[in-house]
């Protein structure tokens, strides 16, 4: 017991040590998120992973350890860097949400963070137009066990329907307008989610158009690369009558409905 306390002060000396070798830095991560955990263990290893000055693969595997020892605390930690402390998209609030999502019995032991965090991560992807950054924080709250996750829910879908309804001329003008297939089918997947009246009639002149073309970028690998990714852009052209093709449940049944 001694000398496991002793090994663990000796980690976090020297992951708290800027000047000591990465490789150092790193085994001492790794050693700190063994169990059983401790909370000087958990502050070490949080001090790295919000540290924006450190190496991003450091900071990073602080994340991943603190995931690892599934205890409250830790993942107290990555409640708070999804919710405040790390920008959707970046590497760190990917790896934080990664590890979130490896948790859901230890995130039921403290499901009202756990429910806080994730609704501050499903508001802001309704300010972004990210439905995949929405749909993940949803599935989140949907795994919590407690009163406030019902109402979480409740309250994304309100303030995606005020978005939604708010928005509404702008995307019609896109799916109208825009050459761009993915920006065209997902102001049509907006529309055909609001569900109201003028919604139905915005589907509906968006259908009446004649066809026109568009064009959609994405990446493939180079056939002729033998060995690792070598991305190629390429562009393929579709017809507007395709933009609703990609909906299901009641959006795909909204968009046939507007069919002229």
């Amino acid at each position: 017991m001694i000398f496991d306390t002793f090994r663990r002060r000796k980690n976090i000396r020297i992951l708290l040590n800027g000047e000591a070798s990465f490789e150092l830095r790193l085994k001492a991560a790794f050693a700190l998120g063994d169990q059983p955990a401790t909370r000087e263990a958990i502050d070490a290893l949080a001090r790295v992973a919000n540290n924006p000055n450190e190496d991003l693969t450091l900071r990073q595997n602080a994340i991943s350890r603190l995931a690892g020892l599934s205890e409250p605390d830790s993942l107290r930690v990555l409640l708070r860097l999804i919710a405040t402390g790390a920008e959707p998209g970046t590497w760190i609030f990917i790896e934080a949400m990664q590890g979130l999502r490896w948790n859901s019995i230890t995130l039921n032991r403290i499901a009202n963070e756990a429910v806080a965090s994730f609704l501050k991560v499903g508001k802001e992807a309704i300010k972004r137009d990210s439905p995949s950054l929405l749909g993940e924080a949803r599935g989140l709250i949907e795994k919590l066990e407690c009163p406030t996750a019902h109402s979480a829910l409740q309250e994304l879908d309100y303030l995606l329907q005020v978005h939604r309804t708010a928005n509404l001329a702008k995307q019609k003008r896109v799916a109208l307008d825009s050459s761009d297939f993915d920006k065209a089918a997902f102001a049509v997947a907006e529309i055909a989610g609001l569900g109201t009246k003028e919604a139905e009639v915005a589907l509906k002149e968006i259908r009446s158009q004649p066809a026109r073309e568009l064009e959609q970028g994405y990446e493939i690998d180079k056939e002729d690369v033998e060995a690792g990714y070598s991305p190629k852009w390429v562009t393929e052209i579709k017809s507007s009558s395709e933009l609703g093709e990609a909906l299901s449940g009641l959006e795909r049944e909204r968009w046939e409905a507007a069919r002229p």
